[in-house]
């Protein structure tokens, strides 16, 4: 395999008869049907004028053809720049003027998100039908291909994700071929295919669900396609369609665990259940175990390192489960994936010995080319000849890579550093707590104080003496939340990581700094 897309169309001619895709209202798609419709979407860019390397966007919900236009605009020798479609119309502009497309495919709920931005040769199309000033997939779609597909090079792009945009201002992240093919080759070395998987995509398939998705085409995957994250849909879809795997972020996890009919599902289908974006409290883990069976999965990495830096498989999960010895190892991420290598660095470029902490650093083929157009930006990321990944962690004498915290995400209290991650982990450690955030806020004496902002579950009334009194033995006085703060809902970017710079703006209103 040489391209991302080689593995869709390796599926696509050893099970073209096989279903691709069901959408949510039934409707179903061979892989023979989305091969046609990906090479025609290449024609159309290629006939469009669109040279090879160029850039096309994808922005829109959860679509089966946002599948088939993905492998189109790969095939037709371009860049997918994978847009969030919930980032709104004003962040929709500033990150099209700073990464300019030569079209996008959009979806007619969006199309006047698109009013006024200039969108190159291909223009916007729309992937469930005509829009008010742009056409449906379907009629824009050429009748014929007849064209000479580009063969890229390994180093070549393949896609232009995007930097979360939790702590600021997005990146462009350049991946390419030889990144993905990487991940996919450890995939198949990772996982048992045994039989044909039955995927239940509930993430943007515009972020990991969606990257993940390449994995199960050589083995003839269906993808059973969600357009809402509700955590009862979910279960239902699990025993409905049969489903073997699924990748879904922490705190979907937790809404499920915290669903009233969660313990009354039939999950005997469940191969692999993954979890990655954030890291996931060990009790949670444990109770998700207990839930859903032998099936926890979890991968580590980011857009910058894709979904395999380190992994931690599900007989990892049983061990540590099975030995009290071995417990502490679900706190960890695992050990690291089959290609990459990852290691423990200090400021000065030096690698740390095991348990010593630092920042996190990867190299192997997953990694990225660069951020788009960000030489410095490059720079500081490869530094020393290692991807950075901005979290701070340790790795213990067994191997095991333990995350503690985003290092932009530090507090620091009374010249202490404190790490939200390991608060974070005690306070969903809580039975009546569905998922929490601490930020550090502004303090005349200390400088900053530990603040928790908190969802509770459904019908669980907790004060803010409950869990201040539940962490200090746990924690001690320096970690233990000055403040609990109880909210609905935390607010969450559509991987469903919690942007804590939300969390945090409105107590630094006014103040001259930010830390």
């Amino acid at each position: 395999m040489t391209h991302f897309v080689d593995s869709f169309y390796d599926g696509a001619a050893a099970y073209p008869d096989r279903v691709f895709a069901i959408d949510p209202q039934g409707r179903e798609w061979t892989y023979a049907e989305i091969a046609v419709v990906a090479d025609r979407v290449a024609t159309g860019i290629i006939e469009a004028g669109v040279a090879p390397g160029s850039r096309v966007a994808i922005f829109s919900p959860n679509h089966v053809y946002g599948l088939a236009v993905n492998y189109g605009i790969v095939r037709a020798g371009c860049a997918w720049v994978a847009l969030n479609y919930r980032m709104g119309a004003a962040a929709l502009r500033e990150t099209l003027r700073d990464i300019p497309v030569d079209g996008v495919f959009t979806h007619t709920s969006l199309e006047a998100q698109l009013d006024g931005v200039e969108l190159g040769p291909v223009g916007a199309v729309m992937l469930d039908g005509p829009g008010v000033s742009a056409p449906g997939l379907e009629d824009w779609l050429p009748q014929d291909v007849e064209v000479e597909f580009p063969s890229p090079a390994p180093e070549d792009a393949a896609a232009i994700l995007l930097t979360s945009g939790t702590t600021g201002k997005p990146k462009g992240i350049v991946v390419p071929h030889r990144a993905f093919v990487a991940m996919l080759d450890d995939f198949e070395e990772i996982f048992d295919y045994s039989e044909p998987p039955r995927h239940l995509v509930v993430a943007p398939i515009t972020h990991a669900a969606g990257i993940y998705a390449a994995a199960l085409h050589r083995h003839g995957g269906t993808h059973i396609l969600m357009d809402q994250a509700d955590p009862g849909a979910i279960l239902d879809a699990i025993e409905r369609y049969r489903i073997t795997t699924v990748f879904l972020p922490p705190t979907l996890v937790y809404m499920m665990l915290a669903h009233p009919t969660v313990r009354e599902r039939d999950y005997s289908s469940l191969r692999t259940l993954i979890y990655g974006a954030s890291p996931m409290s060990a009790d949670k883990v444990r109770e998700a175990w207990e839930v859903f069976g032998p099936v926890m999965f979890q991968g580590y990495g980011q857009s910058e390192a894709l979904m395999v830096a380190s992994v931690l498989t599900v007989d990892d999960h049983a061990e540590a489960i099975a030995d009290p010895a071995l417990a502490h190892r679900l706190a960890s991420a695992g050990r690291p994936g089959p290609s990459t290598t990852v290691g423990i660095m200090d400021e000065t470029g030096a690698l740390l010995q095991a348990g010593e902490k630092g920042e996190i650093v990867v190299r192997g083929d997953i990694v990225m080319s660069g951020y788009l157009d960000q030489p410095e930006a490059t720079a500081e990321a490869q530094a020393f000849g290692w991807h950075h990944t901005g979290d701070i962690g340790y790795i213990d004498e067994d191997g095991f890579v333990f995350v503690v915290d985003r290092k932009k995400d530090m507090i620091i209290t009374g010249g202490l550093n404190v790490f939200p991650g390991e608060i974070e982990r005690v306070l969903l450690g809580h039975p009546g707590v569905r998922d929490a955030a601490v930020v550090g806020v502004p303090n005349p004496k200390w400088g900053e104080a530990v603040h928790a902002a908190v969802e509770c579950k459904d019908g669980v009334d907790l004060t803010e003496a409950d869990l201040i009194a539940y962490c200090r033995p746990l924690l001690g006085g320096v970690k233990t939340p000055k403040s609990v703060a109880f909210v609905e809902t935390l607010p969450r970017n559509a991987t469903g990581k919690i942007l804590k710079r939300e969390v945090r703006a409105p107590f630094w209103e006014g103040h001259s700094r930010d830390i």
